[in-house]
């Protein structure tokens, strides 16, 4: 197949949902597709798409405010740029894009496929009317194909479950000896749990007397992120947890780097469409204690009992009976879940079957 791929922004800074579609990408190159990708700003993925032979083109920006007729001509030029690589399928990462891709069927005969790995906020008219030219969506759980099963129709939407590329490797099993360390490995974000998080601290401090250092590593790209990396900090000080709790640069390699910390914590606050750090870290032999958000008991189910959590006084003392040995967790178990649910190589193969699919409908 002749895949165009788009993608606003490829880089690895920004969170899982640029990456798994990298993963995603690569892998269906691997499987003999010609894959291009389309894109607006730069990223760090375009280097790595050259060394794996992956044509990208850079587009016009195209922004959802049809008033002015610049936009409308970006739009129209983007489109006409897709065109020219004569694709068989456009393939794109969000419904916002599905405003680029409706204009290129409009414009000759092909078929589009949408990743939706985000649960639905708002109601855009645009992208509902959009949408309807899309001729199959992969959603990444069936809490979002519900949601968007009112809008598309049950039918054109296939759940797919994220992935992540598995170690080729022995799995690690959990440390048995403790260095009193842990992590937590994302974007520094507001939503990500992560002012609830130093509560956690203060409560092992005073109430198990806890002293556990804390890595908070990722990366804070926007204004949002800088000014909420700032502030936490501060509160970091405020709080008197600047000797255990410390802020660090991302990571390349997640599952490596885990395999330091005696456990690694996802606290976020949202409904999370995977958490790809969660299966990371399994297979990293260190256990994740996970608040009960998105489809997180899904991903931890052998244990969900143990690592999953709703309030923060919870996790305190689930981390508590971890380092009191007061627990039957089987990570072996775990691994295996992982291993069989969430391999980006059997996903991408299941993808691959959707986009022929589509070619189908254009025929």
């Amino acid at each position: 197949m002749k895949i165009a791929a788009i993608e606003y922004h490829p880089t690895s800074t920004k969170g899982g949902s640029e990456k798994a579609f990298f993963e995603v990408l690569v892998g269906l190159k691997n499987l003999g597709h010609q894959v291009t990708v389309f894109y607006v700003k730069d990223g760090d993925y375009l280097s790595a798409y050259d060394k794996l032979g992956i044509n990208h083109v850079q587009l016009p920006l195209v922004v959802t405010n049809y008033f002015k007729f610049s936009n409308w001509k970006n739009l129209l030029n983007a489109s006409k740029t897709i065109n020219k690589t004569n694709p068989e399928v456009i393939y794109i990462n969000q419904l916002a894009d599905s405003v680029t891709a409706a204009v290129c069927k409009l414009l000759r005969k092909v078929s589009i496929v949408c990743h939706i790995r985000v649960p639905k906020t708002g109601n855009s008219k645009l992208f509902n009317l959009t949408g309807r030219l899309v001729d199959y969506f992969i959603c990444v759980n069936h809490l979002i194909k519900y949601q968007y099963s009112s809008y598309f129709g049950g039918k054109k939407l296939i759940v797919v479950n994220d992935g992540i590329k598995m170690p080729i490797e022995k799995l690690p099993q959990i440390k048995s000896v403790k260095s009193n360390t842990a992590t937590y490995l994302g974007r520094i974000s507001p939503e990500k749990g992560l002012t609830q998080l130093l509560d956690t601290w203060q409560v092992l401090i005073k109430k198990y007397n806890l002293n556990i250092t804390l890595s908070i590593t990722g990366p804070a790209d926007s204004d949002i992120e800088k000014n909420y990396r700032e502030a936490l900090l501060k509160d970091i000080e405020h709080r008197g947890l600047s000797v255990l709790i410390h802020l660090k640069k991302p990571v390349s390699n997640p599952v490596q780097y885990f395999k330091a910390f005696d456990f690694s914590v996802f606290p976020s606050i949202i409904d999370e469409s995977f958490g790809r750090t969660i299966p990371e870290s399994i297979l990293a032999g260190t256990p994740v204690f996970a608040r009960k958000v998105g489809i997180v008991n899904e991903i931890l189910e052998p244990a969900k009992g143990f690592l999953v959590y709703e309030k923060d006084e919870e996790l305190a003392e689930k981390i508590a009976l971890f380092y009191q040995s007061k627990t039957d967790l089987d990570i072996e178990e775990l691994q295996k879940h992982i291993l069989k649910n969430y391999d980006i190589a059997k996903n991408v193969i299941a993808i691959e079957a959707i986009l022929k699919k589509s070619l189908q409908i254009r025929h």
